[in-house]
């Protein structure tokens, strides 16, 4: 859990650093966030992992889902360009998958339990919004854009799940108990 805040710290740097641009002949034109955006999205994704790291994990999760919102609040606003909404998302939906506040839902950790739940629900997520876009189909572009792009994160991390999964042993598969 606690290699995910740093992960999204680091992506966000590297789209400051490419709005930023230098002094234009090391960095090849292409798209950049705002920013404004990407230093506010920097400074979010900090704060949740000094929460972290602090031992508040409760502060951090609730960080994590205002970075999350945030996040998607950019992208449905126009403020994120496409080439960077996916990993975004992506990553913003891992900090608040793995980060769990104990007080809310007492579930044992990853070491604890090392079965395939977090990807079922990775699964289960990704249910849920097929069948909001399904609900919502034609009804409102933007959004179907931004369910389209939190499904295509969801896919990856479900993959992601499923290789650690069998690197990590989980026989789970194949056995039919």
């Amino acid at each position: 859990m606690h290699r995910l805040a740093p992960c999204l710290t680091a992506l966000v740097c590297a789209a400051v650093l490419a709005g930023c641009g230098g002094d234009g002949e090391e960095a090849p034109p292409g798209p950049t966030l705002p920013r404004g955006l990407a230093s506010d999205l920097a400074a979010q994704s900090e704060a949740v992992a000094d929460a972290y790291a602090a031992g508040d994990v409760c502060g951090a999760a609730g960080q994590a889902d205002d970075l999350l919102d945030a996040v998607l609040v950019s992208i449905q606003e126009g403020r994120v360009p496409a080439e960077f909404q996916e990993s975004l998302t992506a990553t913003a939906n891992k900090l608040v998958n793995e980060i769990n506040c104990a007080e809310e839902a007492p579930a044992p950790t990853e070491e604890e339990q090392p079965d395939a739940s977090g990807c079922d629900d990775l699964e289960a997520q990704k249910q849920a919004l097929e069948e909001e876009k399904k609900d919502k189909e034609g009804k409102a572009k933007g959004r179907d854009r931004q369910l389209d792009d939190q499904i295509k994160a969801l896919e990856r991390e479900i993959e992601e799940c499923r290789q650690a999964e069998g690197e990590g042993g989980g026989d789970d598969e194949g056995d039919g108990d």
